[in-house]
């Protein structure tokens, strides 16, 4: 494992081929995006954005893919401790939702719901995960059988 996350910021459909979906696509560190600005006033909030330019962009040309720009440089660790608190990395998959909706039904405490999702799932998950899981569960989006 890599330990790096890329986001599409950058695509364009193939209307000539219609067996491939995108000309090209540009991928970018998902720690690179730009700040969103901030109005005055606001209270100051932490972000995980580095302004990292860690990018690729794949093209296809003469029936084949080509990288024809690359930047693998990335301005933050790339190593599974930096990444543990990524939301991408905590995020649960619907089968591992379904194994915790009756621990949360029958009301588990939170901290043991949190230490089990971290030794079975090997994932980290934050309190507030915990209550978004909890809100979840309790409008019922996802039922387990």
């Amino acid at each position: 494992m890599t330990y790096t996350h890329y986001v599409v910021r950058e695509s364009k459909l193939n209307k000539e081929e219609p067996g491939l979906h995108y000309h090209y696509v540009v991928y970018v560190c998902t720690f690179g995006h730009k700040r969103k600005p901030e109005g005055t006033g606001q209270r100051v909030k932490g972000s995980k954005f580095t302004g990292c330019k860690s990018m690729f962009r794949i093209r296809y040309e003469h029936n084949r893919y080509i990288i024809p720009a690359s930047k693998t440089v990335h301005n933050h660790p790339c190593d599974r401790e930096y990444l543990t608190n990524d939301p991408w990395s905590r995020k649960l998959s619907q089968d591992q939702l379904q194994v915790l909706t009756p621990m949360i039904t029958v009301g588990s405490e939170p901290n043991e719901i949190i230490k089990y999702v971290d030794e079975t799932f090997n994932k980290t998950i934050t309190f507030n995960d915990y209550k978004n899981l909890r809100h979840k569960v309790a409008k019922s989006k996802f039922p387990y059988s």
